[in-house]
């Protein structure tokens, strides 16, 4: 016991040291206080010794300091040992910093401004990347969820309810199972009118796997995610708060969906809006009965969540064994189908590699090395006009690492004060984008908001712009040659040598801007090329809207029809609406991919793929995209024995450059879709926004 009493006392007395240094350096004016009176106690002491030994008072006053020697260099001694020496000069040099910053407003001031805005559109662009790409679903362990999804001669596709059904039932590497399809519904009540709000069917246990959990009542039972279950409903907090005034009654109260009566059993966070804007949220099993019993149906996105004991590889292997299964056991709906495992935040978001995302980070780092270039040039010139502050300050013992290490403390400084500018610059920018981008056009979690990762690029992108900024100045301050700085009596010395930097700042700087106007002026260009040649659209006159009609009261297509013959008749007596038709999806708003077959030519193992839209027969005529070659639908288009299509130019160039397209036969689908007949050739117009070139579209009679 005495060894380890020996050893552990210099640990507890080194800790008392450095405890002691901490709390002087924290308290700085109660440690001079203390200082002082010691030292005054010495003095006093001395004094009143010399006194006693005959000396008058003034005499002894005299011995007395000549006794104690330099009181400036025991001070200072006393402080070095009292306190973190480091920490000490990095006080004095940041107050010496402001000192300068607060003589020199004019050059504090632009090139705060200067810095800031190349840090306030690095910030924006970061929030963006990140919200976008990085941040993912804010879910319990994302990389344990993993998205399962087929894919079918390249082409990427969800599962049926028999087969999520299937994989749920006899997984080993998932622990939980769930899955989800995207709607919408018409909610009405005795409180307010009928509204269309987003929703989806999720199954039993989907808010369990996700980790969340509704602040009201509960979440759906196994029994009621059954074909014959309770009619019930969630809703989420957004349409809690905006229809029913956030009551907290709300739960067990009857609500309308789709014209079914359901009960409410829960309401969702506010924020909450999975899978991607949703406000209302049903069992699987109301899903209509030909979706749920037809294996070629594939709506369904299914997730899961491995085993604590399972890994990636695991997963991927037990899914695949099930599509092999699949395949081989019912080789009519599974024959060409393959299985996809990918982390579900891969599968949601897209990835900060690709192409243009690698365009926007470099420009953003671009504009950043510019502003940090025209910021090193300022601290430059006004280096080369404090040459002789320099020369005196280094001629009475600073070392030259000692003023190096004071300019990038004022360089922090400035970065600091600019950092303030940049976070309210990108503030700003990001909060009028939040207010131009229509709330329902991007997933709920790709929110426009700084979070820590945004912070510590903020830090990151500020200790850069130290370095980059102040370490031109710094090494041009240790070619400084005293002698001559001082005997010229000022900054012609300096001059000569700090003019090659900056010079080389200007040309990389002008380089710099140069690049990033060219790539600006190429897009510019590019995009209105492409608006001249792939959206010949006006949309100043044209109005939009949505109609989804509940499945559960429009189930044929007889009825939906009807629905649309209704709608038109009612419009057409408008008078503030000239024409109306009707599409399954607008231009620039995808469509359906489907294999292609030519009528007398093959294309191989694997088909082609074109978009196919369902369009009324006033559809051209109301977009004003003319029909270059035949006609347009007529009413009788569609009927048995008159199956019309209708092909875009860009169809006509990849599939038929060299016989007439009219009367071509055509089949977009299965073997079991019947070929249709080209009657017609539109101008192009894009239907998929991504790509390089304009798609080769399909239209058929709506």
């Amino acid at each position: 016991m005495p060894g380890l009493k020996n050893k552990t006392r210099p640990t507890v007395s080194t800790m008392r040291r450095f405890i002691l240094r901490l709390q002087n350096a924290l308290r700085p004016a109660a440690a001079e206080d203390d200082l002082a009176r010691e030292v005054s106690a010495h003095l006093t002491l001395l004094e009143d010794e010399h006194v006693r030994r005959g000396m008058t008072r003034d005499e002894a006053r005299l011995a007395a300091r000549r006794a104690m020697g330099s009181m400036a260099h025991a001070q200072d001694a006393h402080r070095d040992a009292r306190s973190f020496v480091w920490l000490d000069d990095l006080q004095r040099d940041i107050r010496h910093a402001v000192r300068t910053m607060r003589r020199s407003p004019g050059f504090t001031a632009v090139a705060v401004l200067a810095l800031g805005l190349g840090i306030g559109v690095n910030t924006a662009f970061f929030t963006l990347v990140n919200a976008i790409c990085l941040r993912g679903l804010p879910i319990d362990s994302p990389d344990r969820v993993m998205y399962v999804s087929t894919r079918t001669q390249d082409r990427p596709g969800n599962l049926s309810y028999a087969e999520f059904d299937d994989l749920r039932a006899r997984t080993a590497a998932f622990s939980q199972v769930a899955a989800y399809t995207i709607t919408t519904a018409a909610v009405g009540d005795n409180r307010q009118p009928p509204a269309r709000v987003s929703g989806a069917y999720v199954s039993a246990g989907a808010f369990e796997l996700l980790g969340d959990a509704p602040i009201l009542g509960r979440t759906f039972r196994s029994d009621e995610d059954r074909p014959g279950g309770a009619p019930v409903v969630i809703i989420g907090g957004e349409l809690w708060s905006t229809r029913y005034a956030s009551d907290p009654g709300i739960v067990g109260q009857s609500v309308t969906v789709n014209g079914m009566p359901s009960t409410i059993i829960g309401v969702m966070p506010r924020g909450f809006m999975f899978p991607a804007n949703a406000d209302i949220w049903r069992p699987m099993a109301n899903l209509p009965t030909a979706v749920r019993e037809s294996r070629a149906e594939r709506r369904l996105a299914v997730f899961a969540r491995l085993s604590p004991s399972a890994t990636v590889d695991q997963g991927r292997s037990e899914v695949a064994s099930f599509g092999e299964a699949w395949s081989r056991e019912l080789p009519g709906t599974n024959h060409d189908v393959r299985t996809r495992v990918v982390p579900i935040n891969e599968q949601l978001n897209p990835t900060v590699m690709q192409r243009g995302w690698i365009a926007f980070i470099t420009a953003g780092a671009l504009v950043l090395l510019v502003a940090c270039a025209n910021v090193a040039n300022l601290l430059l010139m006004r280096a080369a006009t404090r040459g002789r502050e320099v020369a005196i300050r280094t001629s009475i013992g600073a070392t030259r690492w000692r003023v190096i290490r004071q300019l990038l403390v004022e360089s922090s400084a400035l970065a600091v004060l600019a950092a303030g500018v940049g976070l309210f610059v990108a503030w700003v920018g990001l909060s009028v984008l939040s207010g131009i981008v229509p709330p329902e056009t991007m997933p709920y979690w790709m929110a426009f908001t700084m979070d820590g990762r945004v912070f510590a690029s903020v830090t990151a992108v500020c200790v850069f712009s130290v370095f980059v900024c102040g370490l031109p100045s710094a090494l041009h301050v240790m070619k400084v040659d005293l002698r001559d700085t001082l005997t010229a009596g000022g900054s012609a010395t300096v001059a000569s040598p700090a003019r090659r930097w900056i010079t080389t700042l200007l040309a990389a700087e002008f380089a710099v801007t140069f690049v990033l106007i060219a790539t600006a002026v190429g897009s510019v260009r590019a995009d209105l090329h492409s608006r001249r040649t792939e959206f010949q659209i006006d949309p100043s006159s044209l109005v939009t809207m949505w109609v989804s009609l509940p499945p559960e009261s429009y189930a044929s297509a007889p009825a939906r029809l009807a629905f649309f013959d209704r709608l038109d008749e009612q419009i057409d007596t408008a008078n503030e609406i000239g024409s109306v038709a009707h599409a399954s999806v607008l231009p620039y708003g995808g469509g359906v991919q489907q294999p292609l077959m030519v009528d007398g030519r093959t294309f191989g193992e694997t088909p082609p793929v074109v978009s196919v839209v369902a369009a009324s027969e006033r559809y051209f005529e109301v977009l004003g995209v003319p029909i270059v070659r035949g006609r347009a639908f007529t009413i009788v288009d569609g009927r048995p024995g008159s199956e019309a299509a209708i092909v875009n130019e860009r169809f006509v160039r990849m599939f038929l450059p060299s016989q007439d397209p009219i009367g071509a036969r055509i089949r977009a689908g299965s073997d079991e879709t019947p070929w249709l007949q080209i009657v017609g050739v539109s101008t192009t117009v894009r239907q998929r926004p991504d790509g390089p070139e304009a798609d080769p579209v399909v239209f058929i009679p709506f």
